[in-house]
C-alpha cells in the first residue's frame, strides 16, 4: 500500500530509551507538518466538544460524540472515556468532523455500573491496556472483516479486566478499568516519568524485556508529543507484570518490525467521521490505523501473541473467528 510504505520508509531511529524492562525505539521524521486536528483532550479543555450516550435509556457499544468547534477531533483507539452510565473506549480511532455530531463504536470497561454520575463523559489519562487493546483490535478487524461492524468481544473486554484485576490484586467496586491504574498510579508513573518525546518524534516501537509488543505512530510529532504519557501508562501496566530486570536495547529490533508491518495484509473501509479506516493482519502482526487526506494520521501496530500466528500469515484460525461472531450474534439478538 503506497500511503503505508512511504509514511514508514520515511521514518528515522533515535536512540532507545529504557525504565526497567520497557525500551521505547523513537520514531523519527524530518519535517513535520501541523496536524490539522486536535486531540480529544485538548478538545475537551478548549470545551467545544461533548460526548454523551445516544439517549436516555443508553447503549453499551454507541456514544454520540458532538464536534462544535472548527477542527477535526482526534479520537484514540483505546482511549478510555470516563462518566455518564459506564466507563467506555473506543473501539478504533476516529477523525471527528468539525461542526458535526457523529455516533461512535466503543467497549464497556466498567462492568458493574449503568447508571448516571454526570450527563457527559470527560477523557481520562489512560488508554486500554496493551494486551487487551491488542486482543480488541482484532476483534474489531474481524467484525469489521465479516460483517461490516466494529464490534468487540465485549464478554472478552470485562473478562481481561477481571483476570488482570485478580493477578495485580487490584479491587474494584465496579470492575473498573480505572481502579488498575489509579491503585497502580505510582508505580505507573514512574514510566511515564521515565520517557520523553524528542524533536521530530512522531512515533515509537515498544518493547518490554526482549520481545517487541507494538508501535505507535502519528504523522505530526506535537500529536505524540500530547499523546506520550497515555500510551507509555498502557505499557507499562502490562510490564509491571513482567520480570523487572532491564534488558540491552536491540538497535535492530525497532526497523524488523516496522519492516514487519510493511508486509501484513492491508485492507481498507470507510472510517468512522473522517478518512479511510485501515487494518493490517497477517506476517505475525496486528495493526489498524487512520488514513486521511493520503497521510498515515494514526498507526497502531501489535506483535500477535503466538497462538494467534499461523504458518499462512493469518493472525486468527478460522474456527475461534466463528465463536467470536457466533456469540456476537446472540448477544445482539438479546
Amino acid at each position: 500500500m503506497q500511503v503505508l510504505d512511504q509514511c514508514l520508509d520515511g521514518l528515522k531511529y533515535g536512540c532507545p530509551q529504557i525504565h526497567l524492562n520497557l525500551t521505547a525505539y523513537p520514531l523519527l521524521v524530518t519535517d513535520s507538518p501541523e496536524p490539522g486536528y486536535v486531540t480529544l483532550a485538548a478538545a475537551m479543555a478548549a470545551g467545544y466538544v461533548s460526548i454523551r450516550e445516544v439517549d436516555e435509556a443508553g447503549s453499551v457499544p454507541s456514544l454520540l460524540l458532538k464536534n462544535s468547534g472548527s477542527n477535526p477531533i482526534l479520537v484514540l483507539d483505546g482511549e478510555e472515556l470516563i462518566g455518564a452510565k459506564q466507563n467506555r473506549i473506543a473501539n478504533c480511532t476516529i477523525l471527528a468532523p468539525a461542526h458535526d455530531t457523529i455516533t461512535i463504536p466503543v467497549s464497556c470497561v466498567e462492568a458493574g455500573r449503568w447508571s448516571y454520575d454526570s450527563d457527559e463523559f470527560n477523557v481520562s489519562d489512560r488508554t486500554q491496556f496493551m494486551d487487551a487493546r491488542r486482543a480488541k483490535m482484532a476483534k474489531v478487524s474481524a467484525s469489521l472483516r465479516y460483517d461490516g461492524l466494529r464490534d468487540a468481544d465485549q464478554h472478552d473486554v470485562w473478562a481481561k479486566i477481571d483476570e488482570k484485576a485478580a493477578r495485580m490484586e487490584v479491587q474494584s467496586r465496579t470492575g473498573a478499568m480505572a481502579d488498575l491504574y489509579e491503585q497502580h498510579g505510582h508505580s505507573i508513573q514512574t514510566y511515564v516519568d521515565a520517557f520523553t518525546a524528542v524533536d521530530g518524534q512522531v512515533g515509537a516501537v515498544f518493547a518490554v524485556g526482549r520481545r517487541i509488543e507494538g508501535m505507535e505512530l502519528f504523522n505530526a510529532d506535537r500529536t505524540f508529543g500530547e499523546l506520550l504519557p497515555k500510551i507509555v501508562r498502557s505499557y507499562a501496566i502490562d510490564a509491571m507484570e513482567r520480570p523487572l530486570k532491564s534488558f540491552e536495547a536491540n538497535v535492530s529490533a525497532a526497523p524488523r518490525f516496522v519492516q514487519g508491518t510493511k508486509r501484513a495484509h492491508a485492507e481498507t473501509y470507510r472510517a468512522v467521521g473522517l478518512g479511510t479506516d485501515l487494518r493490517l493482519r497477517g506476517h505475525g502482526i496486528i495493526a489498524a490505523g487512520l488514513i486521511y487526506e493520503d497521510s498515515i494520521v494514526h498507526l497502531a501496530a501489535f506483535a500477535a501473541p503466538a497462538t494467534y500466528q499461523r504458518t499462512d500469515g493469518e493472525d486468527d484460525t478460522s474456527d475461534r473467528l466463528e465463536r467470536f461472531l457466533a456469540r456476537r450474534r446472540f448477544d445482539r439478538a438479546a
